[in-house]
């Protein structure tokens, strides 16, 4: 079993059998299936995956310091804006 649930601390007792039921029916495959096979590791390259990365890395730079200015100067009094 991947997960327990205690359904009796739930007050929510009849979504929580139901979830209980789902959880162990779908904890097992389907009788003849494969397992999943990819044919990478990863799905993009070493350089693809490094532009990403930097990319992803300004992005929140400059996220950060867009909120940090807006939060700054909504801090300032009117007669300083």
């Amino acid at each position: 079993m991947i997960a327990s649930f205690d359904c009796n601390l739930n007050h929510f007792t009849k979504p929580c059998r139901r979830t209980e039921g789902l959880v162990e029916e779908l904890s097992e495959p389907p009788a003849g299936s494969k397992p999943l096979d990819f044919p990478n590791r990863y799905s993009r390259n070493y350089m693809q995956q490094f532009r990403i990365c930097l990319w992803k890395n300004s992005a929140v730079y400059w996220w950060v310091l867009f909120q940090y200015a807006v939060s700054a100067s909504a801090q300032r009094p009117l007669a300083e804006r």
